[in-house]
C-alpha cells in the first residue's frame, strides 16, 4: 500500500524529533549538543533521501529539517519527510529546494 505506516518510519520519525528537542534543550541550557553520529545519519538517510550526501549528518538533518543554514545551502523555509517506504521514493528532490 502507497504510502502506509511503517514501523521504521515511526521510529525514524521519533528519533528526529528526539535529536532536534535535545538540541534546543541544551542550547537554552548553554550546552554543546552534538548528537550519536550514527542516529542522526540513519534518520536523515531514512527521511530525507534527497538529503546532501557531502558532509556530516548533524548539520544536514538540521538543514533538512529547517534549522539551520548549510554551507552554501540557506535555511529551508520548508522541509518535507519521506514518509512513505524508502522503496517508493522516486529519486526525485522535493519541488521546493529547485526554486
Amino acid at each position: 500500500m502507497p504510502g502506509s505506516i511503517f514501523p521504521r518510519r515511526s521510529r525514524a520519525e521519533t528519533a528526529a524529533v528526539s535529536l532536534l528537542a535535545s538540541r534546543v534543550l541544551s542550547t537554552a541550557r548553554c550546552l554543546v549538543c552534538e548528537p550519536d553520529v550514527r542516529l542522526a545519519g540513519r534518520t536523515l538517510r531514512r527521511l530525507f533521501p534527497w538529503a546532501p550526501t557531502d558532509g556530516r549528518s548533524w548539520p544536514t538533518l538540521r538543514w533538512a529539517n529547517g534549522r539551520a543554514p548549510l554551507r552554501e545551502r540557506p535555511r529551508l523555509s520548508e522541509r518535507f519527510w519521506h514518509c512513505a517506504p524508502l522503496e517508493e521514493w522516486d529519486g526525485r528532490t522535493p519541488e521546493f529546494l529547485a526554486r
